[in-house]
């Protein structure tokens, strides 16, 4: 089951739009306390611990996930102010207390148990329309913003919905042939939050996760952060959840018989170095790429290929590389 810290972090994405990070991690907001016009608040996400602090009223406060199962008042008053209800919030506390005992990861001194028990599917919206469909007009601009990804020849399900998810494109995830979670993806930036998503375990759920039941193949499989970067690719790559790494996710990966390459972002190297650890592979790109669905755009299929394939590392030479190239503005969670 999702931690009282996982539902309270979905509940904040799903109800605030959070802007650019900060050099210390704060995913910065336009604060509701004060009202303010920039974007002087911010959340910051760390292990076991959410804090909020506004820079322009000073409010400060934090929520830290010790058991308790609580949210202290200051938190509480944050979540409130951005249109976060006390039902919402009393529902998640609940139903963290009574699954206290059925926590996803089991921790004993020596033993991780991994849950192995279906994950729940989820229906996409009943007037969901296909990409394809060049006779609804919201598919046909879902088409034009492929194009602009140099995604629009690649064989994938995109959907649309104009009562549920107007002016988004609708990219599921598929786990043993069903739809656990998707993602609405703004069509273009003037549209906020970015992304709308429904509530799933994130901690279970791996992008093109077939391909990890491949586990003998002899290619290669790359890690990514995005879905786009891991569609950019190909066959071959799998997408995580907003760069973390779930130790359902790890005990999955280490299932695999195959070389496994990590495709890091430059802002993320904590999961570089859990990567590395791990006795896996990472590539970073040069400057003036961004990550690989820029690359695509940039040079085309072959170069991204051809440079993954040449230009990963492991060991002190990869950690070299992170020291070199990243920079830490994401914050990572296990």
């Amino acid at each position: 089951m999702p931690s009282l810290y996982e539902k309270i972090e979905e509940l904040i994405r799903s109800h605030v739009y959070l802007g650019k990070q900060s050099a210390t991690g704060f995913e910065l907001v336009k604060c509701q306390i004060c009202n303010d016009y920039k974007e002087r608040g911010g959340f910051k996400f760390s292990e076991n611990e959410i804090g909020y602090n506004c820079f322009n009223c000073g409010t400060s406060a934090k929520f830290e996930d010790d058991n308790t199962h609580k949210i202290s008042h200051g938190f509480t008053n944050v979540l409130l102010s951005f249109g976060i209800s006390k039902t919402e919030l009393k529902s998640i506390t609940a139903e963290s207390y009574l699954n206290r005992s059925t926590n996803l990861l089991i921790k004993t001194k020596q033993e991780y148990i991994h849950d192995t028990s279906p994950i729940d599917s989820i229906n996409i919206p009943y007037d969901a329309t296909i990409v394809s469909d060049k006779s609804n007009p919201l598919a046909i601009r879902a088409y034009e913003y492929l194009k602009t990804r140099k995604l629009e020849n690649i064989e994938f399900p995109f959907f649309v919905s104009e009562k549920y998810y107007p002016d988004r494109i609708i990219i599921p995830y598929i786990q043993n042939s069903k739809c656990v979670y998707f993602q609405a993806r703004a069509l273009t930036p003037e549209i906020k939050p970015r992304y709308k998503n429904p509530y799933a375990e994130r901690g279970r759920i791996i992008f093109n996760y077939n391909e990890l039941l491949n586990r003998y193949s002899k290619r290669p499989i790359f890690v990514t952060e995005g879905v786009f970067d891991a569609l950019s690719i190909g066959q071959e790559a799998i997408a995580i959840t907003g760069g973390k790494l779930s130790k359902w996710m790890l005990y999955e990966l280490k299932q695999i018989k195959r070389k496994i390459i990590f495709v890091l972002d430059k802002n993320n190297p904590a999961l570089g170095n859990l990567a590395i650890d791990n006795g896996w592979n990472i590539a970073i790109f040069p400057d003036g790429i961004i990550d690989s669905n820029h690359a695509l755009i940039t040079y085309g299929r072959l170069w991204l290929l051809y440079y993954l394939m040449n230009n990963n590392y492991s060991g002190m030479q990869a950690k070299l590389l992170i020291k070199m190239h990243c920079k830490e503005t994401k914050v990572w969670k296990k």
